[in-house]
């Protein structure tokens, strides 16, 4: 099983980055037909396979698509909405993302188990397939919608760009993408390993049955569900994009040190970290496509995803040499507020970056964005971070 997991994640601290890349070089359209191709091989692979080395195999294709599909996925979103004149919705189409995701996940931790209980677990991984098949159908009628849609709402047509010295290129990002990327690292890694290990914690602190401590863990994936298109919807209205990064994670950081040190409700620290869990990933992802080059959004965040998957590989391995040690969760409870923490910082530095740097671009809303940001090339991208006074420019 840790041979089966292992293999899927471990590729992906770096194959995401090169996702990312491809997705700049060949268009999302193309990107999206061969990740989700990857994989229904893959779980085709595994679903009917009794040999390990052929699991392993699969399960490595699979890996490296869906991952890929979700950097991928992110580039999509911001082609569709970050500079349409008819959509101006970016942060909600982040957040109705991030809730289906959710969704998914939520529905496989409880339906592989019961289907594999009651009719096997082959069953269960065709059923997998199903859906990975189901999925690429999905991806086929969403090329085909791209491109009908690209004259009605303004796309930029795709275009294959040249993606050599693709790593000097992202050394070119501004400093509040950098930021951006500390604040997602620090941030995934105080609430993803917390989750692994909630239930647990909840168990054996609060003295509250297995299942019990299943549903109250629940809440935190469950509040982000519904809160997040929410704040999504808010922020394209409102803008103020880095003070809800600021925001989100300085809820997170009390909220993970109550649960070190007293015995409040963890009903109630669950909801707390599940509004973090919400604010944070809508504003975050939402921001990249606005201060990145347009042909470089799909490397921007592949190398997000890369950093970030490199925090989520080392983190537990931190939790579970804490709790040897310690003999609780209490030190990795603390070690969660401390990047909080750092979160916070990064996101209040973000903050006067924006104002100096870019003329606050990250605080207006999405419909005002679309008129002043989002530069296309390098070329614009370097006019539009170069100092200058602000003009009062129309928005409506």
């Amino acid at each position: 099983i840790k041979k089966l997991y292992s293999i899927y994640s471990f590729p992906n601290i770096i194959m995401v980055f090169f996702a990312g890349v491809l997705t700049d070089r060949i268009g999302t359209n193309k990107a999206s037909l061969l990740f989700s191709s990857l994989v229904v091989i893959g779980a085709s692979i595994v679903a009917p396979s009794y040999s390990l080395s052929s699991m392993l195999f699969g399960r490595f294709l699979f890996g490296i698509g869906s991952e890929s599909l979700g950097v991928c996925q992110s580039a999509i979103l911001s082609r569709w909405f970050a500079n349409s004149v008819e959509l101006p919705t970016l942060a909600m189409s982040y957040g109705f993302a991030i809730t289906f995701s959710r969704l998914g996940t939520v529905c496989a931790f409880n339906l592989v188990p019961e289907i594999a209980s009651s009719m096997g677990m082959r069953t269960a991984l065709t059923v997998a397939a199903v859906l990975c098949f189901a999925s690429f159908g999905f991806c086929l009628v969403l090329v085909i919608l791209d491109s009908y849609a690209a004259p009605v709402l303004s796309l930029d047509p795709l275009r294959t760009i040249d993606t050599r010295g693709c790593w000097g290129h992202s050394r070119t990002f501004p400093i509040a993408f950098w930021l951006m990327v500390v604040i997602c690292v620090t941030f995934s890694c105080a609430v993803f390993p917390f989750l692994d290990f909630a239930t647990p914690l909840i168990y054996e602190k609060w003295n509250l049955s297995a299942v019990e401590a299943g549903r109250t863990t629940s809440i935190v994936t469950m509040t982000s569900m519904i809160l997040s298109p929410l704040f999504g919807w808010v922020l394209d209205i409102y803008g103020y994009r880095p003070i809800f990064l600021a925001l989100g994670s300085f809820v997170l950081s009390p909220a993970f040190a109550l649960m070190a040190t007293t015995q409040v409700s963890p009903y109630v620290l669950c909801v707390i970290i599940g509004v973090g869990f919400s604010l944070v990933p809508s504003a975050l992802w939402a921001s990249i496509p606005l201060i990145v080059p347009e042909n470089r959004v799909g490397t921007a965040f592949g190398l997000m995803s890369a950093l970030q998957n490199f925090g989520l590989f080392m983190m537990p391995l931190i939790v579970g040499q804490l709790r040897q040690t310690s003999g609780s969760y209490k030190s990795s409870c603390i070690v969660f507020a401390t990047l909080s923490a750092i979160s916070c910082i990064s996101a209040i530095v973000l903050i006067r970056v924006d104002s100096s740097r870019m003329q606050s671009v990250l605080q207006l809303p999405s419909g005002a964005v679309r008129c002043y940001a989002h530069p296309r090339d390098e070329d614009e991208h370097e006019a539009f971070l170069r100092p200058r006074e602000f003009t009062g420019r129309d928005f409506s």
